[in-house]
């Protein structure tokens, strides 16, 4: 199957996925859900050498081209506002993509990126919150496509919730 054949066989789930995200910016015209899946594809055509093996890699590649898409417009943003005031970001607010506004995604980027570099398995956690909020992957997709048990992955999700509550909060 081309990659091409991959995307329009996933497109209407990123879709969805990207309608969460965009649903509590309904009064913002800079990005609807679909040109956010469209700039996505963008990204990840510009990548020649890109190539992916299943629906859960497809979708693992096309979480970070949505999430880089989404940090990119955050910080033209704030770019914009140079407000400075900084948003609060609850535990509830975490548990759902659609409870927190774009200009927090740049803060949630930078505390993933921080989240990514804690070892033994930093990394990991933020690939799996990667995958389930930006890549709309079930918990057992995520789990699957990082090669560890569902149980695994629910302790991983606990503790990186509670990890970047901490963050985000300070």
């Amino acid at each position: 199957m081309s990659n091409d054949q991959v995307f329009e066989d996933i497109y209407n789930e990123l879709r969805s996925v990207a309608g969460a995200y965009m649903s509590r910016e309904q009064n913002s015209p800079t990005l609807q859900p679909t040109a956010l899946v469209n700039e996505a594809y963008i990204k990840l055509q510009r990548e020649r050498n890109l190539a992916w093996s299943s629906r859960t890699h497809f979708l693992a590649i096309a979480a970070r081209a949505m999430r880089q898409v989404l940090i990119d417009l955050a910080r033209k943003r704030k770019a914009k506002k140079r407000a400075g005031v900084k948003v609060d970001i609850t535990l509830s607010s975490l548990a759902r993509t659609d409870q927190f506004h774009l200009d927090e995604f740049d803060e949630v980027h930078e505390a993933l990126n921080k989240l990514g570099s804690i070892q033994p398995n930093g990394e990991r956690q933020a690939m799996l919150i990667e995958y389930v909020w930006f890549g709309g992957m079930s918990f057992t997709e995520a789990a699957d496509h990082l090669n560890i048990s569902r149980r695994q992955a629910h302790r991983d999700w606990a503790f990186a919730r509670t990890w970047l509550e901490r963050v985000l909060s300070a």
